[in-house]
């Protein structure tokens, strides 16, 4: 990226407003879901715009405009330890596949993986929808793919009221009409046109926790976005030994693109954040490079330091960092900032006290150098809070 873009970032930080609350029980949500709309395509590409109305259970009406966002191959590098103590790599190209694809929808903060089902002979077409989006606020996981309910009680209506540049098709829809299931994340959202960044405030509380970031009011971002300069963050995320271990363990079916897609996605989340900021330039958040670390001695950075299932998150930061400039450099390459994502329960040291609310952390004021200095270590908590922690740590390069 530009030299501007890495001076301006500096000061541009984080600007959210969250409020996080910790419960026992995780609430959902039923949502009707009324239409899907799909920009006509020429090709066998996915439509560039979706439309999704959905209408929840206290007949709250969900209009989402999804516009497709670019993605490209990225390479996911494999890396072990040899006998001789050198890394040994394996590198596969991560090529997105043909009827899956990502979008987004800033005025409603809503981002989703969308995958297109289709039969033998492509008559009918239905997508299954993977992501979160804000209901009155608050945010919710969405995930066709884990069913739904029947409820064959509700007229399904197409919307078709949406004027685009090229001539619309419906999408013949097996879940119009079924009752999808939200899943409430306790994240809640309060839009402020503030755009001082604010420290995380995290308590000891796990019933009462509250945690402030800043969003700032989005007004006509999409007018103003097509004037202002863009410039590309490219980020190398790194996966230790912990959390490749967690993804082993989801189910049988894990793949290499279920990291992929799961990064694919989280970047896209962090991505939304920053293309809302009021700024003069446009800021495009990409991951260009995927790292695992697939045993404990490539994962040295963490797995030396770790207690058990805690990582102390000042050591892990320094030991990134000697890896990104040592004998990782390689392996990384060129990049405005190195992202490592833990298994591990991070914690620091605070006045002689373990504080095990720390989710990420990061060194300040450095994007873009190449002296391993630009770097983070993030606790994945494999929801929204991870692209929140993400965009956070990065807003105070």
């Amino acid at each position: 990226m530009g030299r501007e873009a890495c001076l301006s970032v500096s000061h541009v930080l984080l600007v959210l407003t969250l409020l996080l609350t910790w419960s026992k029980q995780c609430e959902s949500l039923k949502a009707t879901l009324k239409s899907i709309n799909a920009s006509a395509t020429t090709d066998d590409s996915m439509p560039k715009h979706v439309d999704i109305r959905m209408t929840t259970e206290d007949n709250y009406d969900i209009r989402l405009n999804l516009e497709r966002a670019p993605h490209s191959s990225v390479p996911l590098v494999l890396v072990d330890v040899s006998k001789g103590g050198h890394f040994v790599t394996e590198s596969q190209l991560m090529v997105p596949e043909k009827n899956v694809d990502f979008y987004q929808d800033p005025q409603n903060k809503a981002t989703l993986q969308i995958t297109r089902q289709r039969n033998k002979a492509r008559e009918n077409e239905s997508f299954d929808m993977r992501g979160h989006i804000v209901i009155k606020g608050w945010v919710y996981y969405l995930n066709t793919e884990q069913g739904y309910e029947p409820n064959d009680g509700h007229d399904a209506k197409y919307r078709s009221d949406v004027p685009r540049d090229s001539p619309e098709e419906v999408i013949v829809e097996s879940l119009v009409g079924r009752d999808l299931i939200l899943e409430k994340e306790n994240l809640f959202w309060q839009l402020d046109s503030d755009y001082l960044s604010q420290e995380v405030l995290r308590t000891a509380d796990h019933a009462h926790g509250e945690e402030h970031l800043r969003w700032p009011s989005f007004g006509s971002a999409r007018a103003r976005r097509q004037s202002r300069q863009q410039y590309f963050i490219d980020i190398v995320a790194v996966v230790d030994y912990s959390l490749f271990m967690k993804f082993k363990g989801l189910n049988d079916s894990w793949d290499l693109q279920t990291i992929y897609k799961l990064y694919a996605l989280t970047f896209n989340e962090v991505d939304l954040i920053y293309k809302a900021l009021n700024t003069s330039f446009l800021l495009t958040i990409q991951v260009i490079k995927i790292i695992v670390l697939t045993t404990a001695a490539a994962s040295n950075f963490s797995e030396f330091y770790r207690h058990d299932d805690k990582l102390p998150a000042d050591s892990s930061l320094q030991s990134l960092t000697a890896f990104s400039i040592g004998q990782g450099k390689e392996i990384i390459g060129e990049h405005d900032h190195v992202m490592a994502f833990t298994g591990l329960d991070l914690f620091a040291i605070r006045q002689g006290q373990p504080n095990y609310n720390v989710a990420g952390i990061a060194n300040v004021g450095v994007m873009c150098r190449q002296d391993g200095t630009s770097s983070s270590v993030i606790e994945e908590s494999f929801g929204y809070l991870t692209a929140i922690v993400a965009a956070h740590e990065l807003g105070h390069r």
